[in-house]
């Protein structure tokens, strides 16, 4: 029975996080189509990304760019509103799920309505709790259902707001790209 505080454990070793995942970093490296980036370890993150790191344990999304938008879109359809440091980093995935593999990425997000999630929750009485356990307790054991209408509707109002959200950034890179070629 391997609890989440072991596979935790085990996760931060296999992809080199250290020993505390990385947590006290004051930036961190995300890797958007083979760019990395450096972006600063605000508390925000900090406080998200302990539950973040807890659903690739218990949803099985991998950490490679497609893992990372399909736990996006689950985030996102599951419900980080009140973290909104992952809800603008889900933003973001999800934007780049819709372009790498739309499909995989719908089905997250159908899974994500259809479960729950551990945010909010009691981080030091999570990591001692089972993996399976916690996985059965947020709908995550069983595959979902067909997609409904609603599912459909949620999905595409939710790339909506990441393209609207993205759209300022862009521009501005755009605009920047112009001027400086």
């Amino acid at each position: 029975m391997t609890t989440l505080l072991d596979a935790r454990t085990a996760y931060f070793e296999a992809n080199g996080f250290g020993e505390d995942g990385g947590y006290s970093k004051a930036t961190v490296t995300v890797t958007v189509l083979g760019i990395p980036f450096q972006i600063p370890n605000t508390q925000g993150r900090k406080r998200a990304v302990v539950f973040h790191d807890m659903h690739h344990l218990v949803t099985g999304y991998a950490t490679t760019n497609l893992g990372e938008a399909e736990i996006s879109a689950w985030e996102l359809a599951s419900g980080c509103w009140e973290y909104r440091a992952a809800w603008v980093l889900n933003t973001g995935g999800l934007l780049l799920g819709v372009f790498t593999n739309p499909t995989r990425l719908f089905r997250a997000f159908v899974r994500g309505r259809h479960s729950s999630n551990l945010y909010g929750r009691d981080v030091d009485a999570l990591l001692r709790r089972p993996v399976d356990e916690v996985r059965r307790e947020l709908g995550l054991a069983d595959a979902p259902g067909p997609a409904s209408i609603a599912d459909v509707g949620a999905f595409a109002l939710h790339l909506a707001c990441s393209l609207a959200a993205a759209g300022l950034p862009l521009s501005f890179i755009g605009w920047l790209l112009v001027r400086l070629f």
